[in-house]
């Protein structure tokens, strides 16, 4: 009997044992959260207008096609200021540059407006909805830069989300006599290219993707020599 006792005194010490060490890894694990948060606490106070000029300038890079830059200062935010807003902010940037570089995807579409598209050796592929006011502004936009860059493949792509239609959208088109080729797709072309709100163009040479990003931060002077005022 006192063999037992003894047996099962030792198995009940070890167990505690492991359990006092579990409680120290969860200590251990609950003041090191602690540290961060309070370091993330500083980080989001302090350091917020230098994460921000960090996050201007990585933008900068993005639409200055500057993407290896970009991909630096973006790291450099994340190892300096990994809490603040800014760097939380710059997760859509790189959406836009994990595209760079990408291959066409398969113009898979559900239909074509009027004639369909096909790509060329330098092409614009502007995303846009209806119901964007930003798009109705750079639509008429884009159609005189269609127009004046005869090299350029243009091509407009719609998913009538929200209340738009298909009349709507046409509609839009026949207003702004837009006359390049615009398809209704699911999304899975926006997503692909990194989409990120509208409206969004993505720009592709000689089958590569070289640019992502909003039509007013587009320097159109890489793609043509004399873009319309």
């Amino acid at each position: 009997m006192l063999l037992l006792a003894g047996c099962a005194d030792a198995d009940l010490g070890a167990r505690v044992a492991s359990a006092e060490a579990e409680l120290a890894l969860v200590k251990a694990e609950r003041d090191g959260l602690a540290e961060q948060l309070d370091a993330c606490r500083m980080d989001s106070t302090e350091s917020y207008p230098h994460a921000l000029r960090l996050l201007e300038q990585a933008t900068g890079q993005v639409n200055a096609w500057e993407p290896e830059a970009a991909r630096d200062t973006i790291a450099e935010m994340d190892r300096l200021y990994p809490c603040s807003a800014p760097t939380r902010d710059s997760r859509s940037l790189e959406k836009r540059l994990n595209a760079i570089g990408k291959a066409p995807d398969a113009l898979t579409v559900e239909f074509w407006f009027a004639d369909a598209g096909v790509m060329g050796d330098t092409n614009v592929l502007l995303f846009f909805e209806e119901w964007c006011p930003f798009c109705r502004t750079e639509l008429p936009l884009l159609q005189a830069r269609s127009e004046a860059m005869p090299d350029v493949q243009f091509l407009g792509f719609t998913q009538i989300t929200r209340t738009s239609t298909e009349a709507a959208v046409r509609g839009l088109l026949e207003t702004h006599e837009v006359d390049f080729p615009v398809a209704k797709e699911s999304g899975e072309l926006f997503e692909y290219y990194g989409g990120e709100g509208f409206p969004m163009i993505v720009v592709l040479v000689d089958d590569a993707v070289v640019w992502v990003g909003h039509p007013a931060d587009m320097d159109w002077a890489r793609i043509a020599t004399s873009p319309p005022e």
